[in-house]
This record gives C-alpha cells, structure tokens and sequence, in this order.
C-alpha cells in the first residue's frame, strides 16, 4: 500500500484551509427578536436581527410573508442600527394572528453575501 507523498499531505492541507477561511468569512444571525417558532402574544413592532460579523445594510433586506395566504406583509431594504453594525431592522405595522415566515439576505462587510429564514407565530 503506498503513502501518501509530502507534497500531497501539503496541498490537502493547503485546500483545507483555504476552504475553512471561505466558511468563516460568511456572516451568519446569531439571534432575533422573535426566537426561530417563537409563539408571541404580542405581535412585534420590528424584526430586528443580529448577526455575527458586521454587515453592509444599505444592501440588505429583510421580506415577511404570511405563511396562510403567502402574502408579502413587508418587505425591502432594512435599516442599520447606528453604532451597531451587526444589526438589521426592518419596522412593521401591526402583525394579525398568524404564522410568519422571516427571510433575510445580507451582504457582509467582507463582501460575502448570505441568506436564511425561520417562521414564527402571533397567537
């Protein structure tokens, strides 16, 4: 059975690093105010997500939709927080009883977009 060479121990070593420097420059949320299927019996005034490296809002946005009819509720580019950028807001009139789906898309301050969503329910 023949070993592998050092050259090929070094390029494997090489690609997994560069793979794992790609993985970490990505920003990912690291929480919201609505838990991921939180019920509220409050309906929020904001979707406000934080995430875990700072990010470039002016070209970021947020889209609620209404999991029943599959109607856009709000929609378009959130807001930043001054001071906090890592933070992502999108202002919301007043939610009806229901179950809503969350999707957001980001562009980190790296350049690196990401997206995601979660749903959550107003009693």
């Amino acid at each position: 059975m023949k070993t592998a060479t050092p050259l090929c121990k070094i390029a494997f070593f090489l690609l997994l690093q560069l793979w794992l420097a790609a993985v970490q420059a990505h920003a990912f949320i690291d929480h919201s105010q609505s838990k991921t299927g939180a019920e509220l019996d409050v309906p929020p005034k904001a979707i406000v997500l934080t995430f875990d490296k700072s990010i470039e809002a002016a070209f970021s946005s947020i889209k609620i939709v209404r999991e029943e009819s599959q109607k856009v509720i709000a929609t378009g580019a959130a807001q930043g927080v001054e001071g906090e950028s890592d933070k992502l807001v999108l202002p919301l009139s007043e939610l009806s009883p229901g179950e809503y789906h969350v999707y957001w898309e980001i562009l980190a301050r790296d350049g690196h977009r990401t997206m995601g969503d979660y749903t959550f329910v107003v009693r």
